[in-house]
C-alpha cells in the first residue's frame, strides 16, 4: 500500500477515486507481489474498518476468501500477483 501511495501522489488524478483501500503482501524490484503472514486477521480488521477494497497477494488468496466468505465481509477482495494488477483494477480495468 505504500508502493500505492507513493504512485498515486505521483499523477495527477487520484486512481484511489477516494475509497478506503488496504492490502497485504511483499512487493520486490520487479513489482511482483509476494506473501506474508496472518491474512485471517487482516480479513476481519478490514471488515470492522469499513474497507472498501482489499489487495492480496496471489498465494495467500484462498485463505482470506475463506475467511472474507466467513464473516460475510462486504469489500471486494482482489487478488494480485503484480503492482500492475492493483493499478488495473483501480482503473477498472480487471474482471475482479
Amino acid at each position: 500500500m505504500t508502493a500505492l501511495a507513493i504512485y498515486n501522489s505521483l499523477i495527477e488524478e487520484d486512481i484511489t477515486d477516494g475509497k478506503i483501500i488496504c492490502g497485504t503482501g511483499t512487493i520486490n524490484v520487479d513489482g511482483k507481489v509476494g506473501a506474508i503472514g496472518g491474512i485471517e486477521q487482516k480479513i476481519v480488521t478490514a471488515q470492522l474498518n469499513n474497507v472498501e477494497v482489499f489487495f492480496v497477494d496471489e498465494y495467500d488468496y484462498e485463505a482470506a476468501k475463506a475467511k472474507y466468505d466467513e464473516i460475510k465481509a462486504d469489500f471486494q477482495l482482489i487478488s494480485v500477483a503484480e503492482f500492475a494488477d492493483i493499478i488495473a483494477a483501480l482503473r477498472g480495468d480487471t474482471d475482479e
